[in-house]
């Protein structure tokens, strides 16, 4: 019996052949074809080229507080880009070095993002520029600033700001002030003058108020510069200005300023620009803003209450991080999360238009320093006015700003002009 079932097992196996034989060939003598089983190959997707953006940053020093807004609105736009594939054939990321708002930190800083491999450079420091200028430009490097003085933004070099220059900022504003906000054919010319730290920025906007003045006597007279070297005592600054008419004022102690001025009686109308803007907040924690009501804010973006593309990016960016209540932070306090995005947008724009004209693989910063002095020019949409460097010695994204009026009772910006306001010409 054993014997048996061991021959029986081959039997088996033939049997089960023959039968899976007959099945496919369907019983009815008819020879069928199995069909095979289709697959779809499993594409690879295409490789991105990776840009890195070396940022030269504060994340704990004087100017951090800002610091830390503004380089949670460079996360926000490069994880925007990455995700909807803004740059096509490009993955950004952004490696950050911290120099403490230290001058000395800043050489450092360059080599150290330099070794990560950044391909192009950013600052939202003032001093930077003025410590890199020479070597960025000796290097063919590109370093794209959030503040730049004046001095740095040469004809030929490799500094580009994604702002206004201080003189573009200061003489607009003098300008719609003399058309729209002083009678100087009935009333004279008006005293205007300014009261700050005595910074590089305030030196320059010191200049270009000192030249609007001596080109158009008839509209102002310029009541001088108020400096003190820090701190927030303005008791000499205060009796000299009380009896102007505006004042372009400090930008870190503003509220200082602000409150002793108005105290002692001062009657000037404010006359203040983004640089002031991430103050503001404090103004509403002082129950400043009655002080200030009818002063005057210069601004190259469009503000919270209207409905502009990249103003709409920026709240659709901070409800997706933090919902309402980051939405709402920022909208009373965090004001340079909205004039940073604004400005990468700008930055974005610079990066996407190199691509697009040598290729994701053939980026590099001669790449990009051709593309921006080569007639290089956007529009974030129908709400802005151009933004670009043109002409191909242009160094300044921005050569346009709104006019806003303080409304005391609320704080709230104003629009106080519909129209885009020009750069005057030199």
């Amino acid at each position: 019996m054993q014997r048996s079932l061991k021959a029986g097992i081959p039997l088996l196996v033939i049997a089960a052949i023959v039968a899976a034989l007959v099945a496919a060939c369907g019983g009815d003598g008819e020879e069928k074809t199995s069909t095979p089983t289709a697959t779809t190959p499993t594409e690879k997707p295409a490789e991105k080229t990776t840009i890195t953006i070396g940022n030269l940053t504060d994340k704990t020093g004087a100017a951090s507080v800002a610091m830390v807004v503004v380089d949670t609105a460079l996360q926000d736009i490069i994880q925007w880009s990455n995700d909807t594939g803004y740059i096509p054939g490009i993955q950004l990321k952004a490696v950050s070095y911290d120099g403490q708002y230290d001058p000395s930190r800043d050489v450092p800083g360059y080599e150290w993002l330099k070794e990560k491999g950044a391909n192009v450079f950013l600052t939202g420091l003032p001093n930077t520029p003025v410590s890199l200028e020479s070597r960025i430009n000796g290097e063919k490097a590109i370093l794209v600033c959030m503040n730049l003085d004046d001095a740095q933004a040469k004809p030929d070099g490799r500094l580009f700001s994604i702002n206004m220059s201080i003189g573009g900022i200061v003489k607009t504003a003098m300008k719609w002030i003399a058309d729209n906000d002083w009678d100087w054919k009935t009333k004279g010319p008006a005293k205007i003058g300014i009261v700050a730290w005595d910074t590089t920025y305030f030196n320059y906007q010191e200049k270009a108020i000192k030249e609007y003045c001596d080109a158009h006597p008839e509209q102002f007279t310029f009541g001088g510069a108020h400096y003190i070297a820090s701190g927030f005592k303005w008791d000499v600054q205060v009796q000299a200005t009380k009896d102007f008419d505006y004042i372009f004022p400090p930008g870190a102690p503003l509220v200082s300023f602000i409150r002793q001025y108005y105290d002692e009686g001062g009657k000037a109308k404010l006359v203040m620009c983004d640089t002031h803007i991430s103050f503001f907040g404090l103004i509403g924690d002082g129950k400043l803003w009655p002080k200030v009501d009818g002063s005057l804010v210069f601004l190259p973006s469009p503000w919270w209450n209207e409905d502009a593309k990249v103003v709409n990016m920026a709240k659709d960016f901070l409800l997706k991080s933090g919902g309402e209540a980051a939405l709402k932070k920022a909208m009373e306090r965090e004001h340079g999360f909205l004039t940073s995005t604004h400005q990468f947008y700008g930055f974005l724009e610079m990066i996407r238009q190199t691509v697009e004209r040598v290729g994701p693989e053939n980026f590099s910063a001669q790449a990009m320093y051709e593309t921006l002095t080569s007639g290089f020019t956007t529009q974030y949409g129908d709400e802005y006015a151009p933004w670009g460097y043109v002409p191909s010695t242009d160094r300044f994204g921005y050569d346009w700003q709104l006019a806003y009026r303080i409304n005391g009772a609320t704080g709230e910006l104003i629009k106080a002009d519909p129209n885009w306001l020009p750069v005057p010409a030199e």
